[in-house]
């Protein structure tokens, strides 16, 4: 549920609820501690016979993980509910309008095709979860903000920040809704000051799947003492095998997120 298309703050919070696996259950509990109110207070909110502060709007918003335009257009709509007269009503629908409309442009915008900076590599591969993230946006089921808060069990006000550089560098685009990878072409090279971190954040995310691995996951290290020669030859193998890796990942239906890595480093 996007906010931009609800008239009001109390259809928002509801239909968000709602749309959450069993139904959201608990979840009004949890927003009524976040807020520091009662659950019967947050009842009496929702029901139409209290309102909420702009305090506990904003703190509402950190809960939703709400981008700073989100934000702006929920102030509104609870000074709309709070509004004394007609005229302040009618200020506050023109700036709701208009913010609907900038959602949309924001929206609308699709960069070309192009490579990171320097500068958006710098955020891009300074943790997992922001090339985690991209990488799901191509699995349907997992295209939405809350989809992806939930399989990854990261905060919504994180994954929305993320998503928001994804679409501001064209990584992802937005299409009725869903999210999908974009346009721009991803290419970290090995001498990259940004390699170490990648391969860092990764490898730390293979490290805790180890007490979990399932019978379609696989881990091995082994340290082993060889010549030269045939060291050579099983670092060409390992060449080999990510490049026949690579030919079946491309044309493979996304179904599931994995990740793979891989050392072959001497001491």
């Amino acid at each position: 549920m996007k906010i931009f298309d609800c008239s009001n703050y109390r259809d928002f919070v509801s239909q968000t609820v709602r749309a959450l696996p069993k139904g959201g259950r608990g979840e009004f509990l949890k927003i009524a501690k976040h807020l520091g109110i009662h659950t019967s207070t947050l009842s009496q909110v929702l029901g139409g016979s209290k309102q909420f502060t702009l305090d506990q709007a904003c703190s509402l918003a950190d809960y939703f993980g709400l981008n700073e335009l989100e934000t702006r257009y929920l102030f509104h709509l609870v000074e709309l509910e709070r509004a004394g007269t007609e005229r302040l009503r009618g200020t506050l629908k023109k700036q709701l309008a208009r913010l609907k409309e900038e959602s949309k442009k924001l929206s609308a915008v699709v960069p070309g095709k192009r490579t990171l900076s320097e500068e958006e590599k710098a955020v891009f591969y300074s943790n997992w979860y922001y090339t985690g993230i991209w990488a799901l946006t191509s699995i349907p089921g997992h295209q939405t903000a809350d989809a992806i808060a939930r399989y990854f069990s990261l905060p919504r006000l994180l994954v929305n920040r993320v998503i928001a550089f994804l679409l501001a560098t064209g990584l992802c685009v937005e299409k009725n809704g869903l999210l999908e990878p974009g346009t721009t072409y991803v290419h970290l090279e090995a001498d990259s000051p940004f390699i170490a971190r990648h391969h860092a954040s990764w490898r730390q995310k293979a490290v805790e799947r180890h007490p979990v691995l399932s019978e379609t996951e696989i881990a091995y290290s082994s340290p082993m003492s060889l010549s030269k020669e045939d060291a050579a030859r099983i670092r060409q193998l390992v060449v080999e095998w990510v490049d026949q890796a690579n030919k079946i990942r491309d044309p493979s239906p996304c179904e599931a997120l994995y990740f793979l890595n891989i050392d072959w480093v001497r001491f």
